[in-house]
C-alpha cells in the first residue's frame, strides 16, 4: 500500500513540475504574441525599419523554438 501511496505522490510531483513548466512557456508565447502585434502595427504605420531590427537583434533572454522543444524534452 506505501508503494502504491509513493507512486502516486511521484506522478503528483511530475505533472506539477510539467504544469509549471507549460505555464511558463505559455507566458513566453504570450510575451511573443504581444512583441509580434506591435510589430506588425508598427509596419502598417510604415515602420518596417522596426521589423528589421526585431529581426536581426532578438531580446535577451528569448528563447527561440529550439531551445522550447529541447526544454519539453527534459
Amino acid at each position: 500500500m506505501n508503494l502504491g501511496l509513493e507512486q502516486i505522490d511521484e506522478k503528483v510531483q511530475q505533472n506539477t513540475a510539467a504544469a509549471d513548466e507549460l505555464s511558463s512557456q505559455a507566458a513566453h508565447l504570450k510575451k511573443m504574441l504581444a512583441d509580434f502585434k506591435l510589430l506588425a502595427y508598427q509596419q502598417s504605420s510604415g515602420v518596417s525599419q522596426a521589423i528589421a531590427m526585431r529581426a536581426a537583434e532578438p531580446l535577451s533572454g528569448e528563447v527561440g523554438w529550439a531551445e522550447l522543444e529541447s526544454s519539453s524534452d527534459a
